[in-house]
């Protein structure tokens, strides 16, 4: 069996520690206001994580139901 292992560009390892290790790097992507922005490529803001989330799309169609539908 064959094990991979793979991380994202937040544990800030070097490439010499990747290839010693055989450590996949995955970077994130970050859809921000229609732009899409690669970790550790393009400039992130740092406070990223403080602004609001979209509602998630299954909430939006569970008030779109009828009252009456639901039961």
């Amino acid at each position: 069996m064959t094990v991979v292992m793979v991380t994202d560009a937040s544990l800030f390892l070097t490439e010499a520690m990747c290839e010693k290790w055989a450590i996949c790097l995955v970077l994130l992507r970050i859809l921000l206001d229609g732009v899409d922005l690669r970790d550790d490529v393009d400039d992130i803001p740092y406070d990223v994580y403080k602004l609001p989330t979209p509602r998630p799309r299954w909430r939006l169609l569970l008030h779109s139901v009828p009252p009456t539908s639901r039961l």
